[in-house]
């Protein structure tokens, strides 16, 4: 797919655009440190943000809510702050970094930056291009391992590690006894395939992340706030259980539908024949998570259950260009309107998903439509104000800096 954005607009400005994917829950010094090392190389760049919505790719809601992330990110050094449809976020690592590339392609970037473990963008690059050219390989070897038992991830590290072995990438991935690769250098890898799928022309850009600061951060922050209230985390769980309580019974009553949908059939019959057996749901989790589902895998199965992202399959969601704009400074409103009255671009934007609702193709109105469900899941799992925070009373937020 070509780049959507007009030549016109980058060569008049000569502005550098740089994008990124990131979840900010929630924004911490390791993301500064990015920031500051994407200023650094690229001084007078505007700085465009793919962000995570309300639930994250770890299959949790978000710490804080998307407006409070995208607007602490604008005052942290980014112009502009797009949401990734909540269909991408919940799902795995390479359509999580599907939709985010695909949105990025559209707006027009030169370059894609993003934190590695290595900070070896070659080695990044050689992962990637084993995995591109041999596809369909990949495909059989990972279908046939899965059957067995193991999971899609295992299976492609599996892959790679016989493709490699006997060279010294292999000797640096072997290093500690063990093939492995590193989580962030995966997402890498899932950026530069999405890109090459989807016509991308531009550069890549990667910042060796920062030990401990940097990698845990996030994790700490949040586990931090839960351990010194531990009531709202119960409180959250609490009502996580019994809305997915509500939804299985309903689910099951209905069944006629299920093989039609969207959700992880073999996930959903597991659990269809335990669930009322289980008093919360960290048992249930418990009880799912196996060789072949990850834990990260079984809360985002959970999460679609919970706001009902049942069908279409996501991969009817490719090729959208759904640009949602949650915050942007001065510099990221100019773009975002030069992009806009372009009229040769092929994005959808969502001004607030109220804009032109009647008026949307069908499946750009069921991206509104999720963002809508699943805005409300949050507000009621975070016992925030349901009308003061739905998706039909917000707007994208203008800071003057």
């Amino acid at each position: 797919m070509p780049n959507l954005l007009l030549e016109k607009e980058k060569n008049s400005t000569k502005m550098h655009i740089v994008g990124i994917v990131a979840e900010f829950n929630p924004f911490h010094e390791g993301h500064g440190y990015f920031v500051d090392k994407i200023k650094d190389k690229y001084p007078d760049s505007l700085l465009i943000s793919v962000m995570s919505g309300n639930f994250v790719q770890r299959g949790e809601p978000a710490l804080y809510d998307k407006w409070k992330r995208s607007r602490v990110a604008i005052e942290n050094g980014i112009d502009l702050v797009v949401q990734l449809p909540t269909r991408f976020s919940n799902a795995s690592s390479y359509f999580f970094a599907y939709g985010a590339i695909e949105i990025l392609n559209a707006l027009g970037v030169n370059t894609i930056a993003f934190g590695s473990e290595t900070g070896d963008l070659n080695k990044i690059l050689e992962l990637a291009d084993i995995l591109y050219n041999n596809s369909s390989e990949l495909n059989k070897y990972a279908a046939s391992r899965v059957r067995s038992g193991v999971s899609f991830p295992r299976a492609r590290d599996d892959f790679l590690r016989e493709k490699l072995v006997g060279s010294n990438l292999y000797s640096d991935l072997n290093s500690s006894g063990e093939f492995y690769i590193e989580s962030n250098d995966i997402l890498g890898i899932d950026y530069i395939l999405s890109s090459k799928k989807l016509g991308y022309d531009g550069d890549f850009f990667v910042v060796k992340r920062k030990g401990l600061e940097h990698n845990l951060s996030a994790s700490i922050i949040r586990d931090n706030y839960y351990f010194q209230n531990p009531d709202v985390l119960k409180s959250l769980q609490d009502r996580f259980f019994a809305i997915l309580s509500s939804k299985m019974s309903a689910m099951i009553s209905n069944e006629a539908s299920i093989e039609k949908n969207n959700y992880d059939i073999e996930l959903y019959n597991t659990l269809k024949r335990e669930w009322r057996k289980f008093k919360s749901i960290n048992e249930i989790e418990d009880f799912l998570v196996s060789k072949m589902h990850t834990r990260a895998r079984v809360r985002r199965f959970l999460i679609s259950i919970l706001i009902g992202l049942d069908t279409p399959k996501i991969e009817n969601y490719c090729g959208q260009n759904v640009v949602y704009p949650l915050a942007f400074n001065k510099n990221g409103a100019r773009y975002l309107k030069n992009i806009k009255n372009n009229s040769d671009n092929n994005i959808a934007f969502l001004d607030g998903v109220k804009t032109n609702y009647i008026n949307l193709d069908e499946s750009i109105r069921s991206i509104s439509e999720d963002e809508i469900k699943s805005t409300d899941v949050y507000n009621i799992l975070m016992s925030k104000d349901l009308y003061k925070n739905c998706e039909l009373v917000k707007n994208p937020q203008y800071l003057d800096i």
